[in-house]
């Protein structure tokens, strides 16, 4: 089936390059858009989910059936671009927070420090040493003797919190 050849009405079940797998009615198809909107019902039986897939991304098609056109949403309600533009800017500060978490060049393990330490210490990458409260850093391998900081309770408590959660590593991976 090629994509000039949906129908609206059609049940179906597509597969993307990414892996991903969507079933659903397609709604429309905007060939200037090259889009394919889905329309599923929601688990509230008067409401549609409605997916839009660009249909460049779309691997396969499977067509499960004819569906019963009346069954599509047949009016749209509007959207609300205060609310759209305020999930987007959460999605963004989002992506940027965990862009920050990820260490750039570090081993999988150092990663794995990263994020364990980070459930209960304020942490921050700085190149491919991990800063903890600002003033405490963990430097390459990452073992607690690594620790370095001027404060010697605030390394004594990251020493007790990174034994810890090196113990639980270790035990996770073997």
């Amino acid at each position: 089936m090629q994509v000039d050849d949906w129908i609206v009405g059609l049940e179906v079940e597509i597969f993307t390059f990414d892996g991903k797998e969507y079933r659903g009615i397609v709604y429309t198809y905007d060939a200037d858009a090259n889009c394919v909107v889905l329309a599923r019902k929601s688990q509230d039986s008067l409401k549609s989910d409605l997916r839009i897939l660009k249909a460049s991304l779309v691997k396969n098609i499977n067509v499960l059936g004819r569906s019963n056109v009346d069954q599509l949403p047949q009016q749209l309600s509007p959207l609300n671009l205060e609310a759209l533009k305020m999930r987007e800017e959460q999605a963004l500060q989002k992506a940027r927070k965990d862009l920050a978490r990820t260490g750039v060049g570090v081993s999988q393990q150092a990663q794995e420090i990263f994020d364990a330490l980070c459930k209960t210490l304020p942490c921050q990458w700085e190149e491919d040493s991990i800063v903890i409260f600002e003033n405490i850093k963990l430097k390459k391998p990452y073992r607690v003797e690594d620790l370095e900081g001027s404060e010697i309770e605030a390394v004594n408590r990251v020493k007790v919190v990174l034994e810890n959660e090196l113990q639980k590593l270790q035990r996770r991976n073997t």
